[in-house]
């Protein structure tokens, strides 16, 4: 793609709308989410009594300090980033070798 067309907005349609990311730390839950331009949906897995998911609407609140994941009207938005999260996180899966690596490096820092 030419830097002149993707400049002006002419993106491929075939680019993805969303953006996964996921965390594997020692020291903090693991976590997964998935943004788009108007949601973000995220998932922490050890946290005590089982996951928490988190739904924040970007554009009503961009803050983020509403979480919509129980709220009924938000349903099909939750169950829609749901899907997208485990395709995400079949497409991308965990590595034992990447998560040591990591965890390696950050507790090579002194936290104060």
């Amino acid at each position: 793609l030419p830097l002149n067309d993707f400049v002006s907005g002419n993106t491929p349609k075939t680019w993805r709308e969303d953006v996964f990311t996921q965390h594997f730390f020692k020291r903090y839950s693991d976590w997964h989410s998935v943004r788009n331009k108007r949601f973000k949906y995220a998932v922490f897995y050890a946290e005590k009594g089982g996951p928490v998911e988190l739904l924040f609407d970007l554009e009503k609140d961009p803050t983020e300090f509403n979480n919509l994941a129980s709220n009924p009207e938000y349903a099909t938005v939750l169950s829609d980033l749901r899907k997208r999260t485990e395709h995400y996180r079949s497409a991308y899966p965990k590595s034992e070798k990447k998560k040591n690596s990591i965890n390696n490096y950050i507790e090579s820092f002194t936290w104060a």
